[in-house]
Parts: structure tokens; C-alpha cells; sequence
């Protein structure tokens, strides 16, 4: 017997020359949700021991594996092994997500790298800010910043080009490039000053 098409309402089956369809009564929304609360404690903890490290990030795989699940049901694809499609699908989800953290670290760590004067140099009506201080909140205040501001800090704190040199990069004039990164200086004080007062 060979299933030669099935959209959850109607399944055809090939029995040597004979061709019989099957009516079934489960519709789309009922199937993904069938199979969902079968898989979905076991997906669960799939992603709790391969996410670990980034908790965080746990719920957002879980949704997104249902949701993929439930556009191949709406799309009447058949899934012959529910089981090994559903674990496929949250294995690439988790392997994307990872590549994503990867990338976001690598960013953040070298945005506060210890050598950035721009975090480690911040102070308060003359009076430095700890080092230790700056370590609980450096990546709350990265959060906080726009992709240009990001990349200037690449640019002048991390990679230590020239004003000259960063106006080149972004095709701005060099005063302009000046009174970025002045701004860029006031708004990483007032976010620090901020995230000191709420320890």
C-alpha cells in the first residue's frame, strides 16, 4: 500500500492497481494540533539541554518549530514521520538561532572589550565609574544602541581608526564624524548612570 496524497481531509491510497480515497474528518488546525501536543514536551526538553547556555532563547525555538509545523499542515504536505520531521525542523531552527547568539556575542565582545576606553573610562561629575561596575552593565547599554552607534564604536574604539580615517568609512565629514561620537559618549553615560542607580 502506498499513500500517493493526503491533505488531512482527504487521504488517497494505492493498493496495486486500485486507487482508494479516504475521507477523514480531521482538519488542518486539528491535525497540527494533535501532533503538537503529542511532540511538544519532548521538543521541549530537546531544547533545554541543547540551549542551556541561552535560556533565554528556549520558548522563541519552541514557537517557531510550531509555527513551521503548523504552514506544512495548512500547505497539505505530507509528513510521513511526523516524529523525525518535527525533531529536523527544531535541530535547524536551534542551529540557526546558535549562529545568530554566535554572532551577537562575537559583536558584543568586542564592542566591550576591556582595551575600549569608551566604556571603561566613563565617569560621573569627574569621579571614574569601577571596572566592576562597567562589567554588570556594558552589554545593557550595548543593547541600548542603534547599529550606527555599534558601528562606531567598531570603528574608533575597537578598531582605533582616526576621525579622519572613520569619515572616510561612513562618507561623512570628519566634524561630523566628531559630533557622532560626542553624542554617542552622552548617551553612553546617561545609560550607564541609569543602570547604576537600578542596582
Amino acid at each position: 500500500m502506498q499513500v500517493i496524497r493526503i491533505n488531512y481531509h482527504t487521504i488517497c491510497l494505492k493498493t496495486g492497481n486500485n486507487i482508494i480515497k479516504m475521507n477523514t474528518d480531521v482538519n488542518n488546525a486539528q491535525m497540527c494540533e494533535k501532533l503538537w501536543n503529542e511532540y511538544e514536551p519532548t521538543l521541549r526538553k530537546i531544547c533545554q539541554h541543547k540551549l542551556a547556555s541561552c535560556p533565554s532563547e528556549i520558548d522563541d525555538v519552541i514557537s517557531e518549530t510550531y509555527f513551521a509545523l503548523c504552514r506544512n499542515t495548512e500547505s497539505g504536505e505530507l509528513i510521513h514521520n511526523p516524529k523525525a520531521w518535527l525533531y529536523g525542523t527544531l535541530n535547524n531552527i536551534i542551529k540557526t538561532k546558535y549562529s545568530e547568539i554566535k554572532k551577537l556575542r562575537k559583536n558584543e565582545i568586542s564592542l566591550t572589550n576591556r582595551d575600549n576606553e569608551l566604556f571603561y573610562n566613563v565617569d560621573f561629575d569627574g569621579e571614574k565609574i569601577s571596572y566592576e561596575l562597567i562589567e554588570k552593565i556594558k552589554y545593557s547599554i550595548i543593547e541600548q544602541l542603534d547599529e550606527s552607534e555599534k558601528t562606531l564604536i567598531e570603528l574608533i574604539y575597537v578598531k582605533k581608526l582616526k576621525f579622519k580615517e572613520v569619515a572616510n568609512v561612513l562618507n561623512m565629514s570628519e566634524s561630523a564624524v566628531k559630533q557622532k561620537n560626542y553624542r554617542l559618549k552622552t548617551k553612553i553615560k546617561l545609560i550607564a548612570k541609569k543602570k547604576i542607580e537600578e542596582l
